[in-house]
């Protein structure tokens, strides 16, 4: 059964319920009803309220138009037992910005639909508000450490203490609140970073022959120069924090992807990669495997490897400086690890790279580098919080 809802303002009851009562008596003169919705009127009830006390529990069809008054109010809610014609006033519908469905916490991945949208020609991905807790068990340290093994060969072996620098302290957790920004749906690429040098904004890097092209992620990058790069973008560097949030989400996955380690949806040291000239004295390679390169591929080439808010590449590729001063847990972004004043000190890298094996590859895994350091592996992507 539909029913009718008017809103009105009070002084305009009596004008109303008698226009209802004309309708009503016109349509179907049903002399009883409206004689017992006067009566109730009558009785000094509200005459809306009246008027539904007595129509909705009369299951009869209704089928009416009714044109609000000339009042500036909206006249509206209509429910019929058949399919009723009514006139609508509509109301209109407050429109959140992307900033403000993201400020509302979600508690699971799976509650998240990616966002994206572009910001002077760049992709950026929406990561909305929660809490996650940042690092590994113990049980996941444990399994880290076997997943290295996996990956060494007959004249190598793993040490603990390789990953040991991400175990949640015993004593207060390691439980972090993210407030909702938007992240680079991808590394940042040698065309993007270029056009900051032309326009004299950024410093060129040193070259290499493990990214080439315009679609390769910038690699041999300081942290100086991927600083000033998403300074000219008005954005920044990713907080660590920041990082692994994007990368596991609250469910606090082991791999952007989810849970289990799967060789084809990242870029890292495989088969093709052992069979390189420059990787023969890698004693850490995932030879079982093929990602379809050997160095460094095209930024997004694996679209089954997304995070829950829809980021690329945040496993493997090149190595991503975060904001982040490399310091001990539980991670505190107000005592001192995100000062910009410190410039020598070493910084969070995030993700991995091609040369790296399925323990790296971890999104709780954590490497350092000095700011001014250049690498083959090492790239970013930039944050920005509105």
């Amino acid at each position: 059964m539909k029913k009718l809802f008017l809103s009105y303002r009070r002084s305009d009851s009596e004008a109303l319920t008698n226009r209802i009562h004309a309708v009503l008596e016109a349509e179907f003169g049903v002399g009883n009803v409206l004689q017992n919705v006067m009566n109730a009127v009558n009785t000094g009830a509200s005459s809306v309220v009246a008027l539904l006390a007595v129509i909705v529990p009369m299951l009869f069809a209704v089928v009416f138009v009714i044109q609000p008054p000339s009042i500036q109010t909206p006249v509206a809610l209509a429910q019929a037992t058949s399919a009723a014609a009514v006139t609508l006033t509509a109301m209109p519908t407050p429109t959140l910005s992307p900033l403000e469905v993201a400020a509302i916490p979600v508690s699971r991945n799976a509650d998240w639909t990616p966002i994206t949208q572009e910001f002077n020609g760049v992709t950026m991905v929406l990561v909305p508000a929660g809490r996650f807790e940042m690092g590994s068990t113990a049980a996941q340290i444990d399994a880290a450490f076997a997943i290295c093994q996996q990956a060494a060969d007959n004249n190598a072996t793993c040490e603990r203490n390789w990953v040991e620098d991400e175990l949640i302290p015993a004593q207060g957790g390691n439980n972090q609140t993210i407030r909702p920004f938007w992240l680079d749906e991808t590394e940042v690429t040698r065309a993007h970073y270029a056009a900051c040098v032309a326009a004299g904004q950024c410093e060129d890097t040193l070259a290499s022959d493990y990214s080439t092209t315009d679609e390769q992620p910038i690699n041999n990058v300081t942290w100086f120069q991927a600083t000033a790069y998403c300074t000219w973008r008005d954005g920044r560097l990713p907080t660590e924090a920041e990082w692994e949030y994007a990368a596991r989400g609250p469910d606090e996955w082991i791999f952007p992807w989810g849970n289990s380690f799967d060789g084809t949806r990242a870029n890292h040291c495989d088969g093709n990669c052992g069979a390189a000239s420059w990787a023969s004295g890698f004693n850490y390679v995932n030879e079982e495997n093929d990602d379809g390169y050997v160095v460094t591929a095209p930024v997004g080439s694996y679209p089954l490897g997304a995070s829950w808010v829809g980021a690329l590449d945040m496993s493997g590729n090149v190595w991503e400086w975060t904001s982040s001063l490399y310091q001990p847990y539980p991670y505190d972004g107000q005592e001192g690890r995100e000062e910009f004043a410190n410039r020598t000190d070493a910084r969070v890298l995030r993700g991995s790279s091609y040369y790296s094996t399925s323990g790296n590859l971890r999104a709780a895994d954590r490497g350092d580098g000095t700011p001014d350091s250049v690498n083959h592996g090492f790239g970013f992507r930039c944050v920005r919080s509105q």
